[in-house]
């Protein structure tokens, strides 16, 4: 399991790229932790995604280098 992004990051999520805005950690074992992304790209710029980290099977930070 991947640890939750700090905002400022770009991951990759539901086959797109994201900008963290936001992260809400869990409060209490068995709670996942609320990210708030937005989109940085030109076709979707700005549009908000909202997923729980843990749960989502295509989250993950983006490599530098990408």
């Amino acid at each position: 399991m991947l640890a939750p992004p700090t905002p400022g990051l770009i991951v990759h999520c539901r086959s797109r790229r994201y900008l963290v805005e936001d992260v809400v950690p869990r409060t209490d074992i068995g709670e996942d932790t609320l990210v708030r992304l937005s989109c940085p790209d030109d076709d979707a710029h700005g549009q908000p995604l909202e997923v729980l980290w843990e749960r989502d099977i295509d989250a993950r930070p983006v490599d530098a280098a990408s």
